[in-house]
């Protein structure tokens, strides 16, 4: 957008506000469209002020809508009286958008790419026998294999590119800041990423490729990794551009959260949904995600899922990130320097997080100044013009200074936010002015003091995710009261159960999808309404977590049916986590959830008889065990009587379960097995007090697929005689966590366990 005349900047800038602006009238109009109860005369009663208020509001908006009518007629004759041309799009090539083919294949060439040079097949002890290896078969040089995954003519170019760039290695260097090999080798990577990605297209355009190997010829093209990274950006589609650009707002932060940042591209209205392929926009922009960290501009952070899913992440390089701003300002269609939304988000996390750049010994609460970091933020967020809307509201890690007179005032002079994130602070109040924001779908509370009956009826009726409490506490927020209401919701995590019928209010809500309760002992009512729940949204609930506070040591409660059987079966299952449920036990319905893949146990008592049944899973890819999960001293995985068991299982986790001092893999039992982590107390713990607990672990040589061990706060108490499994499948030495494993054997540490740890990235908070 450089080469814009300015004539066709400013006609663009006018469209841009009015096309939001009236987006948002429009919106704000139909929240506004109430229908009356049909509960009876003392309901219909209160509903007429309501009402009243909705018309008076609905009139307002219309006005607002006609007004911007007339602004857009007047924009556009004033465009053919000057004689501005429209500027062309630029036709989007239709290309296959999930690139380089399923994801084995994508597996399978990031393996290549990402392999070490020379680590192909076992090493010798002997220095001479290496030598003479090395001689006879000498190892590959950087990306050949890569390279050699391509086909021919974009592998001629590749390697026209990685010749160019390894001449080019001080200049890049110097142009980046950084190592010249880390520069140099970067861009590689993400050229060879774009290439894979793009053979997979139709015909596609050559015409960027070809100057970019016609530049790696010329030996005084110094601008070459900037080339390349331009090469790279051409590839994206116009929402992954969107998504990168985005990233420019994360600028001050180490690292960056995987579902705030989908949920605030949904929110800029960085991405659309697609009706025909039936995906939301949350479902979009992590398409958009995984493209990015696919093509390499964003890298894994310290946070790694269950199944070996991505939950944070971080700008890859200097590099890249300094390539970012330069294309967000290039490509600013309203003047020079970042796009306004951007500074607004960058000047709102500068605010936020004031004592991020203290030295950690200065790191206690501040007093609250009069004027202090969030009163000059909201004092520029006023400033901005009446056209102007903002969507997001991030404040996570905000502490000692937020407050409710903050809140207020957010909430009155932002009501077009649709993204609000009070995580990780000391707010312990919500306040009432929050119904008011009528267009906001996402409300991240979890790890603050919010909680108790006053919370009943702060939240807007708009709400798609409600994010709430913790998963280890029972401080957290009452079922919203108007929770019938909320019609989008899609995410419901943490809240309280107290009153009767609570969860009745949300049993015909067909887009809820994740589900998370905190259950009062003894209320065996709330657990009949549970199992209503789950059976009514059965075709939509796909994650389910169940914690019962202060869970008793005997007797109830317990998710069992009263008829033994859940009907109709929750059968699109795929995370279950139960908490609480000492004496009964894990369900007996669990073991027909055929798409079941996470299971996560604590203060839930799995018996030998269950695990067997488990055992049988289909897809059972992740079981994590943490304290009072299991009774027995064995834990032992067996094959079922037909053959075979926990065919699809790759992750074992045991955490805390002090009771389990051995561990046996029956054969034919896990074949899948990568990843087995054992640690004797909780990850929060601190391993420095705790005495290293003996195990035992046996029959280890039935796991053909097993990459990593990890034994913290425990020690081997024998280990199978004959050669490891680990040294013989083994891909070689792998990090993993903070630790480096390699094959050949299980090891001990006094870290945590990798996977489960904390992330103090966007919010400074620990993410479960």
């Amino acid at each position: 957008m450089s080469s814009l005349a300015p004539t066709q900047r400013a006609w663009m800038k006018q469209v841009r506000e009015i096309a939001y602006v009236a987006h948002d009238c429009i919106e704000l109009y139909n929240m506004y469209c109430t229908t009356p109860p049909r509960d009876g005369f003392w309901a219909l009663a209160t509903f007429v002020p309501n009402y009243v208020h909705a018309y008076l509001q609905r009139r307002r908006f219309s006005i607002k809508i006609q007004e911007l009518r007339d602004r857009a007629k007047d924009v556009g004759e004033r465009r053919e009286r000057y004689g501005v041309t429209v500027p062309s799009a630029g036709a989007e090539r239709e290309r296959w958008r999930g690139g380089g083919g399923d994801g084995e294949e994508r597996e399978q060439f990031l393996s290549a790419l990402l392999q070490p040079t020379g680590e192909e097949g076992p090493s010798s002890s002997l220095p001479f026998v290496s030598a003479l290896r090395r001689w006879v078969s000498p190892p590959d040089a950087p990306f050949d294999k890569a390279i050699s995954l391509l086909p021919i003519d974009l592998a001629t170019d590749a390697r026209k590119i990685h010749r160019g760039l390894g001449l080019l290695k001080p200049k890049a260097a110097a142009a980046a800041g950084t190592d010249a090999d880390t520069a140099a080798d970067v861009c590689m990577g993400m050229v060879l990423r774009a290439l894979h990605a793009f053979r997979q297209g139709p015909a596609g355009d050559m015409r960027e490729l070809q100057k970019l190997a016609a530049a790696a010829e010329d030996d005084a093209a110094a601008d070459l990794p900037k080339r390349a990274l331009t090469f790279c950006y051409s590839e994206l589609s116009t929402e992954e551009k969107g998504c990168l650009q985005y990233l420019a707002a994360f600028n001050r932060e180490k690292s960056i959260s995987r579902t705030s940042l989908v949920r605030r591209c949904a929110a800029e209205r960085l991405v659309s949904d697609d009706k025909e392929k039936e995906q939301t926009v949350e479902q979009r922009a992590e398409r958009c995600f995984d493209e990015l960290l696919f093509r390499g501009f964003v890298s894994s952070g310290a946070v790694i899922g269950a199944a070996g899913k991505v939950k944070s992440c971080r700008i890859s390089n200097v590099l890249v990130k300094k390539f970012i701003e330069d294309m967000c300002k290039q490509e600013n269609s309203q003047g020079h320097g970042l796009p306004t939304h951007l500074q607004i988000q960058i000047k709102i996390r500068d605010a936020t997080l004031p004592a991020a750049h203290l030295p950690s010994s200065s790191i206690m609460p501040l007093p609250r100044h009069k004027d202090d970091a969030i009163d000059k933020m909201l004092r520029e967020l006023k400033q901005l013009p009446n056209t102007y809307r903002l969507n997001v509201i991030d404040l996570g890690g905000c502490v000692a200074i937020l407050n409710r007179s903050h809140l207020r005032r957010i909430c009155k002079q932002a009501p077009t936010i649709k993204y609000l994130s009070l995580r990780n602070t000391d707010v312990d109040h919500l306040p009432h002015q929050l119904q008011g924001l009528r267009l906001l779908e996402t409300l991240d509370i979890r790890q603050t003091n919010i909680h108790g009956s006053h919370t009943r009826n702060v939240f807007p009726s708009s709400l798609k995710h409600l994010l709430a409490g913790n998963v280890d506490s029972d401080v957290t927020v009452m079922m919203p009261a108007n929770a019938r209401e909320m019609a989008n919701l899609e995410i419901l995590s943490q809240v309280r159960i107290c009153w009767r019928r609570d969860l009745r209010k949300i049993e015909y809500h067909p887009k809820l999808r994740k589900l998370g309760v905190v259950l009062v002992p003894g209320d065996e009512h709330a657990v009949k309404d549970l199992l209503l729940v789950i059976c009514r949204l059965s075709g939509c609930l796909h994650s389910l977590s169940v914690r019962v506070a202060t869970p008793p040591i005997n007797g109830r409660p317990t998710l069992e049916a009263t008829d033994g059987t859940l009907s109709p079966l929750p059968s699109n299952l795929v995370s279950l986590r139960i908490d609480g449920m000492r004496s009964s036990g894990m369900p007996s319905w669990v073991e027909r959830l055929k798409k079941l893949n996470k299971i996560t146990l604590c203060n839930t008592l799995l018996t030998d008889e269950k695990l067997d049944a488990l055992a049988g899973l289909p897809a059972l890819v992740y079981l994590r065990l943490r304290r009072r999960s299991y009774s027995g001293g064995e834990l032992a995985l067996r094959k079922r009587p037909g053959g075979g068991g926990f065919p699809a299982l790759k992750f074992l986790r045991i955490e805390g379960v002090t009771v389990i001092t051995e561990l046996t893999f029956e054969e034919d039992a896990a074949p899948a097995l990568e990843t087995i982590a054992w640690s004797s107390a909780e990850p929060a713990t601190s391993y420095d007090a705790v005495v290293a607990v003996p195990v035992t672990l046996t029959r280890v040589e039935n796991l053909p697929k097993l990459k990593v061990g990890e034994l913290t706060g425990l020690r081997e108490h024998s280990w199978p005689t004959g050669p490891s499994p680990l040294g013989r499948h083994g891909p070689g030495p792998r990090k993993h966590g903070t630790n480096p494993v390699r094959p050949g054997s299980m090891r001990a540490s006094a870290g945590p366990v990798p996977g489960v740890g904390p992330c103090l990235g966007r919010d400074h908070g620990p993410r479960h």
